[in-house]
């Protein structure tokens, strides 16, 4: 199963949003690839790195992060699997890095509460006209990057 490749592969779930957030600029900064790329860097990840890529666009979320040095796998979800044990999966992955989206923020949440989420990274903060201190999803021992 998944959830036991997760234990064995060790990947870095990484979550993407982009479809409904680009629909909402008011409201939602996108991320950057950089942010994506800065996460890696922080958390030392190898070359030899597996990434699961969980996104709502996942091809074009590939094609916008640009080339990467790891081997990247597509999660995708059928339409018959619901949003919960997408979040269980990408709970049990070892490192997460999160988009500003409280999906993937309960993700890492539920993995540190279950131990099985060693590392964490979230953004400095989830909306547009929100200032990195007025950010009040931080979670200790979580790595944040400034966006």
């Amino acid at each position: 199963s998944m959830m036991q490749r997760a234990k064995e592969d060790d990947p870095i779930a990484i979550h993407i949003r982009m479809g409904d957030y680009q629909a909402l600029p008011e409201l939602y900064e996108l991320l950057t690839p950089s942010y994506y790329r800065r996460s890696l860097e922080l958390i030392d990840a190898s070359p030899k790195t597996t990434i699961w890529l969980f996104s709502d666009e996942p091809e074009k979320a590939v094609s916008w992060l640009g080339v990467l040095p790891y081997k990247i796998q597509i999660i995708k979800s059928p339409k018959a699997i619901r949003a919960g044990e997408v979040m269980r999966l990408m709970s049990s992955c070892p490192t997460i890095v999160t988009a500003h989206s409280t999906f993937s923020w309960w993700a890492g949440k539920l993995g540190t509460i279950f131990g099985t989420s060693k590392k964490v990274v979230m953004p400095s903060r989830f909306f547009r006209n929100q200032s990195d201190d007025d950010c009040l999803l931080r979670v200790p021992g979580w790595l944040v990057i400034s966006v």
